[in-house]
C-alpha cells in the first residue's frame, strides 16, 4: 500500500521522498518462524549421585550442563521401556521411574523447547561412555550453568 504524500505533515522533510524510497518504506520485517522441539531429561537417582553431561554438539546451549537427554517428535509421555535399561552409555540395575514432571517451556528466540523430566530410581549405576557422562551429587547440579528450563525445574 503506498503513502498518501500529498497529505503528509512531513512532505518537506521526508528523506524517503527524496531518496526515492517510498514504495520499500516502511520495511516489514519477516516473520521468524518457530519450531518447537521436544526434549525428555532422564534425572537418574543412584543415592545420592545422578548423572549429567555437558552440551558439546554445535546447538543450543552448547557448553551448558544437563542431564541425560531424549529428543522426539512430540511431548508425549515415555514409557519405561523406551528410557531404561542401556540409555547412550549409562546401565544400572532395577530402574524404576519415581515421577514424571509436567511440561516445562521455555521460548527461545526461533525455538519452543518443550520438556519433561524423569526421576528414575536406579541402583548400580554405570557409565560406560565416562567422557561424555559424570557422577555428581545431586546438591551440587544447581551450581553448574544449566539451561534456564533446567534451573526453572529444580527451583
Amino acid at each position: 500500500k503506498s503513502p498518501n504524500c500529498d497529505n503528509c505533515p512531513f512532505f518537506d522533510q521526508c528523506v524517503a521522498r527524496e531518496e526515492h524510497l517510498i514504495n520499500q518504506i516502511p520495511y516489514k520485517a519477516k516473520k521468524i518462524k518457530r519450531k518447537s522441539r521436544f526434549f525428555h531429561y532422564l534425572i537418574w537417582k543412584d543415592g545420592d549421585q545422578t548423572v549429567v553431561q555437558r552440551r558439546e554438539d554445535k546447538d543450543i546451549w552448547q557448553g551448558l550442563y544437563q542431564y541425560p537427554l531424549i529428543e522426539t517428535e512430540n511431548i508425549k509421555v515415555l514409557r519405561a521401556a523406551d528410557i531404561c535399561k542401556d540409555y547412550k552409555g549409562i546401565r544400572a540395575n532395577q530402574v524404576t521411574v519415581q515421577k514424571i514432571s509436567d511440561v516445562y517451556v521455555q521460548k527461545l528466540t526461533h525455538r519452543d523447547i518443550h520438556t519433561r523430566f524423569y526421576h528414575l530410581l536406579v541402583s548400580d549405576i554405570q557409565l560406560v561412555i565416562k567422557e561424555e557422562y559424570f557422577l555428581v551429587d545431586q546438591k551440587k547440579v544447581p551450581n553448574f550453568a544449566l539451561p534456564k528450563v533446567i534451573d526453572a525445574y529444580l527451583s
